[in-house]
């Protein structure tokens, strides 16, 4: 008899705030992840023809579309289509009689793809090359400086040895540069093989 004399424990409920008692779920906006059909929404009429692959109905809303439109129904067809090339997809339609005003838009609609973009195979990469030289007089650089406006030097530098001298000349004149080259290096080192000049 003393169960039934002692009173109910009473239920705690958490404490709510106003404001979520206030908001409902329909009240939250749901953000929509961005389109790559320029946020433009098709028809469900044109939705339903591509799931369809009602081509009678694609070829009509194709023809008659605003290019936007068109850029839509293009990149939706291609996603439909297992990511189908441009060019396949391209040749498909003009199978079916699209005009080549739409036709040329199919690269560009499938271009936006962006599912096709991250599985596209990488350009050629860039390759170095080098050339080894070996041996003295394989290949000589020449430049021609200036140091202010009246000193002007002929510099040569055998690229095997990183060997370099410099002269001074008194003109840029071909005639000065090759008699400096042929005194100074040539007579001593030898013949060049190759000489690259700027």
């Amino acid at each position: 008899s003393s169960s039934s004399s002692a009173k109910p424990k009473a239920e705690v409920k958490p404490e709510r705030t106003p404001l979520c008692d206030s908001v409902k779920q329909d009240d939250i906006p749901i953000k929509k992840e961005p389109t790559e059909e320029a946020d433009l929404d098709l028809d469900p009429l044109v939705k339903d023809q591509i799931n369809a692959f009602d081509i009678r109905g694609l070829t009509r809303a194709l023809e008659t579309g605003t290019k936007a439109q068109q850029m839509a129904i293009l990149l939706r067809l291609h996603r439909r289509i297992y990511h189908l090339p441009a060019d396949k997809l391209k040749e498909s339609l003009q199978r079916v009689g699209i005009s080549s005003k739409v036709l040329d838009l199919v690269k560009p609609a499938c271009d936006k793809c962006s599912i096709c973009r991250e599985w596209a195979r990488p350009g050629p990469a860039s390759k170095l090359t080098t050339t080894l030289r070996t041996r003295i007089n394989e290949e000589v650089q020449l430049d021609l400086f200036f140091i202010g406006q009246n000193l002007k030097f002929l510099h040569a530098l055998d690229v095997a040895l990183r060997f370099g001298l410099a002269w001074q000349v008194e003109s840029k004149s071909l005639k000065e540069l090759a008699s400096v080259l042929t005194r100074q290096w040539i007579r001593i080192f030898g013949p060049l093989k190759v000489m690259v000049n700027s």
